[in-house]
């Protein structure tokens, strides 16, 4: 008798497991059912890279010189190409490609030209300007920023202004009066 009553018991302990392990997974499926579950991410398109001296602004709010750190408020989907100098004098071409198109040369379509001088008080050694520092030169055209003269120009545009597209002449002044929010980020 005592087999017997030893196997029950065995029986009864195995069972109580059972229960236990049931019941568990029970409340672990029923909890994980009443979760929200996560919202789909939104795919986001990939654009094709742009070359690396040209690069358009499609933010539709700043145009940004990534590397200087600046930028000024604008809507106008421009086009940048940075020159290959370093240091001051460093410059970046601006246009707009579809006017662009109409320059009367189309390997220089440029609108203008923001150039970064990192010392504008150093004075000049040669040349016309001789003794006068960049800022003499430029601070009228230019806006400082931590120390840098930052100079913009749209009077000596690469794409004529003698063309019979009104339009550049008229880009080249909404050029010139955004390029003197800038500002720095």
């Amino acid at each position: 008798m005592k087999h017997k009553q030893n196997g029950s018991a065995h029986i009864i302990i195995i069972g109580i497991f059972i229960v236990l392990i049931v019941g568990t997974l029970t409340y672990i499926l029923l909890n994980n059912l009443s979760k929200p579950s996560p919202l789909p991410r939104e795919s986001v398109p990939e654009t094709a890279p742009q070359p690396d001296d040209v690069t358009i602004n499609e933010a539709k709010s700043y145009v940004s010189f990534e590397d200087w750190k600046v930028r000024f408020k604008s809507d106008t989907p421009y086009t940048l190409k940075r020159n290959s100098a370093t240091g001051s004098g460093e410059a970046y071409f601006i246009s707009i490609q579809a006017l662009a198109d109409t320059c009367a040369n189309p390997d220089t379509p440029w609108l203008g030209i923001i150039q970064k001088f990192d010392n504008p008080d150093e004075k000049q050694t040669v040349g016309p300007d001789a003794g006068k520092t960049m800022d003499q030169i430029f601070g009228r055209k230019g806006v400082t920023i931590n120390g840098t003269l930052y100079y913009f120009d749209t009077s000596t545009q690469f794409c004529k202004r003698n063309t019979s597209n009104p339009e550049i002449d008229q880009a080249a002044k909404v050029l010139e009066s955004e390029i003197k929010s800038l500002e720095a980020y």
